[in-house]
């Protein structure tokens, strides 16, 4: 999962970091997706506590970065589904 992210550090067009993906998401194929959602599900159920904040980051990034909007570099649907509801529960509760 981390292999395929391509952080960017911020630059005079973009003035804020942001987050690219090696593919963008309209060329993965199922079978590739799968394998990315299983990946971000071990690294946020990993036992190193580091790590699974890292992955948690990420995943608060992938959803705020876009809202969950279908873009080339968009990522929150690679987030394990158990983690996305989190995530659509606190969204209603601030609406």
């Amino acid at each position: 999962m981390l292999l395929y992210l391509n952080p960017q550090t911020p630059t005079d067009k973009y003035p804020i970091g942001r987050m690219l993906l090696k593919n963008s998401q309209t060329e993965n194929k199922s079978s590739e997706e799968r394998r990315l959602i299983s990946g971000f599900a071990q690294l946020l159920d990993h036992p190193v506590e580091e790590v699974r904040q890292l992955a948690e980051d990420i995943a608060f990034y992938a959803y705020f970065s876009t809202y969950d909007q279908n873009t080339s570099n968009s990522f929150f649907h690679l987030v394990p589904s158990e983690y996305r509801k989190q995530y659509d529960l606190a969204l209603k509760a601030s609406l």
